[in-house]
C-alpha cells in the first residue's frame, strides 16, 4: 500500500464516518474495485492521459452515477483526474483497515492442507472470537504443503491485538521497537528460537527461558506476548510431529498388508494411493485437533 493510497483511503473513511456511511461506502468501494479488476481494459481507458479529464470523468458518470453514493463517484473522479486511479485497490485496503479498527474487526486467514468443512470453519471462527474478543472476518484457503497451517495467521491477529493494547497505553513506539529488537535477536540466534519451540520441553520451562533472557529488558506486554507465541509455535510443532508420525505408521502398515499380494509396479501404485488417502484423513483429524486446542494451554 502506498502513502497516496493510505492518505486518500483514510480521508474517504473520515468523510464517510462523519455521515454514518462507513459500511455502505466500504461495500461500494469493494464492488467498484472488483469491477475494475474484472475489466482491466476499462481501467486502462480511464487512465490514458491523452484523453481529456472531462471525458474520462464522463465515462465514470455514465457507468456509475446512481449506482454508487456521490462520495464514491467523486472520489473516483479525483483519482481519475490525478492519474492515480490504479491506486483504488490500495485506497480500498486503507479504508478497510480504518473500518476494521473502528468496528473491532480482525481479519484472519485459515490455511490448511485440505479444505475445511463448514463445521470446522464455524468452530474455528467461534474459537478465535472467544480468544481475541474481536469480531473475526475469517477467510479460508488450501495449501497442500501446509500441516495445521492456521498458526501463522493467529500470530498475525495476536499482533493486531498487541497493537490495540499498546495504543491504549500510548506505548506503540516502545512496543514496536522492542518487538523489532527481539525479532532481530531470534534471527541472529535460530538455535535459541528452535529451543523455545520444542514441544517436548514443558511449557513452564520454555517460558522460563524467556523470563531469564528478557525480564526487565522489555515491557511486560512484549514478554507476555512472546510467551503466547512460544506456546502457539510449540503447539504447531507438536501437531506436525504427530501428523507426520501417524502418516508414516499408517502408510507402513497399509503397504505391509498388501505387500504379499501384489508385485513391484502394482505395489508402488498402491503405496501412492494409500498415502494420499491417509494424508487426507490425517489432515482432517489434525485440523479438528488444532481447532479444539485454539487458545488452550497444553
Amino acid at each position: 500500500m502506498t502513502e497516496i493510497a493510505r492518505m486518500y483511503g483514510g480521508s474517504l473513511y473520515d468523510l464517510a464516518a462523519e455521515e454514518g456511511l462507513e459500511t455502505r461506502i466500504l461495500g461500494e468501494l469493494e464492488e467498484v474495485n472488483a469491477l475494475f479488476k474484472a475489466n482491466p481494459d476499462y481501467l486502462h481507458l480511464l487512465s490514458i492521459p491523452s484523453i481529456p479529464k472531462k471525458e474520462r470523468c464522463g465515462l465514470l458518470d455514465e457507468a456509475l452515477r446512481g449506482q454508487v453514493h456521490l462520495y464514491v463517484l467523486n472520489f473516483l473522479k479525483i483519482l481519475c483526474e490525478k492519474g492515480t486511479l490504479r491506486e483504488l485497490g490500495g485506497c480500498t485496503r486503507a479504508y478497510r483497515i480504518r473500518y476494521n479498527e473502528a468496528h473491532g474487526i480482525l481479519e484472519a486467514t485459515a490455511t490448511s492442507a485440505i479444505a475445511l468443512t463448514k463445521e470446522q470453519t464455524a468452530a474455528l471462527h467461534q474459537k478465535l472470537e472467544a480468544l481475541t474478543g474481536k469480531t473475526i472476518d475469517l477467510q479460508t484457503k488450501v495449501d497442500p504443503a501446509v500441516l495445521g497451517g492456521i498458526m501463522t495467521e493467529i500470530a498475525r491477529m495476536y499482533g493486531g491485538s498487541l497493537y490495540d493494547l499498546a495504543a491504549e497505553e500510548g506505548l506503540e513506539t516502545r512496543i514496536l521497537g522492542e518487538l523489532e529488537e527481539v525479532n532481530a535477536l531470534f534471527k541472529a540466534n535460530p538455535d535459541y528460537l528452535h529451543l523455545l519451540s520444542i514441544p517436548s520441553i514443558p511449557k513452564k520451562e520454555r517460558c522460563g527461558l524467556l523470563d531469564e533472557a528478557l525480564r526487565g529488558q522489555v515491557h511486560l506486554y512484549v514478554l507476555n506476548f512472546l510467551k503466547i507465541l512460544c506456546e502457539a509455535r510449540a503447539q504447531a510443532a507438536a501437531l506436525k510431529q504427530k501428523a507426520e508420525a501417524d502418516i508414516a505408521q499408517e502408510r507402513k502398515k497399509a503397504v505391509n498388508e498388501v505387500k504379499d499380494e501384489i508385485g513391484g509396479i502394482a505395489m508402488e501404485i498402491a503405496s501412492k494411493v494409500v498415502e494420499r488417502e491417509i494424508r487426507e484423513e490425517d489432515h482432517r483429524d489434525l485440523i479438528d485437533e488444532f481447532i479444539k486446542n485454539v487458545g488452550e494451554a497444553s
